[in-house]
């Protein structure tokens, strides 16, 4: 054979040995890249629970905000902050920041604020730099009957028996000024 040296028998052995010393060091209870790690490690918010949903206004919506904290390896990482922050409508979140359980999870209760419409509120992670955010919408709607205005028919005169020539018509507003549709209004003599 030419070109090639033969290996002799000492160097075969060193080499087992040596792969063989190396890969018996290894701890034989690692689970990845991620087991056991702590804070410094989360890596992703996962939404769990109340990412769209509708609710009256200034009322606290039906589901809480619950996140969850993964590591790289999708691992639920204990002990990770979070930070909740009202982006638009007003309202409350509540507690405005949170730390993860055994689980990785996070909740809290979004009160809406005052006003009509879209709201949005958005949660992140908090260490030394922002990792991942998660973005929650809202739709608020009106709150429940407060205030009956009278628009028209009120004071009528006419003869006995006969239709009133103006509609009996009346606006129904919640506690912020708020056109309440879908409420039933009874009449009575």
């Amino acid at each position: 054979m030419r070109g090639r040296k033969p290996v002799s028998n000492g160097a075969v052995v060193s080499a087992i040995l040596a792969v063989g010393v190396i890969g018996g060091c290894r701890d034989k209870e690692t689970k990845g890249p991620s087991a056991g790690q702590g804070k410094d490690f989360a890596a992703r918010l996962n939404v769990v629970q109340g990412k769209q949903q509708t609710g009256p206004t200034a009322g606290a919506l039906s589901q809480q905000l619950i996140l969850k904290v993964v590591d790289a390896g999708g691992n639920p990482v204990q002990g990770a902050a979070v930070t909740f922050q009202v982006r638009s409508g007003g309202g409350s979140i509540s507690p405005p920041a949170g730390t993860s359980n055994t689980s990785g999870l996070v909740s809290v209760t979004w009160t809406l604020g005052t006003s009509l419409g879209a709201n949005s509120a958005i949660a992140y992670l908090t260490n030394n730099f922002v990792l991942d955010s998660a973005l929650f919408t809202a739709n608020a709607t009106a709150g429940p009957p407060q205030l009956i205005t009278i628009i028209s028919g009120n004071v009528q005169v006419n003869t006995v028996a006969r239709v009133l020539p103006t509609p009996l018509v009346l606006n129904v507003k919640d506690q912020f000024g708020h056109n309440v549709s879908g409420e039933k209004v009874t009449w009575t003599p």
